[in-house]
């Protein structure tokens, strides 16, 4: 599941359904644990929305952004998707908070 309401989702590509399809492998090799307590958004989460594979957690002036999705494998074989996911996780890291 993507949540389409953060920035995450537009900045700066437009993430579509077609980004999330056909990956090869894997979506995800390993899961985020976020404690209880810990103020985090979970932005990419699986399909029935308990496990987190994308976490943003704040941190002072910043966030330290946590991702679990197999973006190696997606990478090796080109997918449009992962790559366009990569700038907006870039982008959105470095967006002030």
């Amino acid at each position: 599941m993507f949540d389409t309401t953060v920035a995450l989702s537009r900045t700066p590509n437009l993430l579509s359904r077609a980004d999330w399809e056909n990956w090869v492998v894997a979506r995800s090799l390993y899961s985020i644990r976020i404690d209880s307590g810990v103020d985090a958004r979970t932005p990419v989460t699986s399909a029935d929305g308990r496990i987190p594979l994308v976490a943003m957690i704040p941190l002072e002036k910043g966030r330290i952004t946590l991702v679990a999705l197999d973006l190696n494998s997606q990478f090796q074989n080109v997918h449009p998707g992962a790559h366009r996911l990569l700038a907006n996780l870039l982008t959105v890291q470095m967006e002030k908070q």
